[in-house]
């Protein structure tokens, strides 16, 4: 039996209209992987658990899909990119810095980095 011209158009009609939901569903998902992935950190330098013989030391990171970020509870600016920079004094002995970021559901990361100072401290 040979399908008739309607069952055809009909059939190339259930298809496509399968396609562009497929299509845009797929779509859909590809733009939110961001949104579920959730905040990052990313710490460039310092290396974790460096000794410095400095009383100062510069922090380089970037954050992405954040909405608010801070270094030990003060906040933290950022440039387009996400990047930031920070000064932290590191005092003799174990120095732990955390970074907190959220993102626009309030889902939060924090990252700890660890720096030995070995500046001895004037007395």
């Amino acid at each position: 039996m040979t399908p008739t011209r309607s069952a055809t158009l009909h059939l190339l009609r259930t298809i496509g209209i399968a396609l562009i939901v497929i299509i845009l569903l797929s779509y859909i998902v590809w733009r939110s992987l961001d949104y579920i992935r959730g905040p990052r950190i990313t710490i460039f330098e310092p290396a974790q658990h460096i000794s410095l013989a400095t009383s100062t030391v510069m922090v380089h990171g970037q954050a992405e899909r954040i909405n608010t970020i801070t270094f030990n509870g003060s906040p933290l600016s950022i440039d387009e990119t996400g990047k930031f920079n920070h000064i932290a004094i590191v005092f003799p002995g174990l120095n732990i810095f955390t970074i907190v970021a959220k993102d626009v559901f309030g889902r939060e990361i924090r990252s700890e980095l660890r720096i030995v100072g070995t500046m001895e401290s004037p007395l």
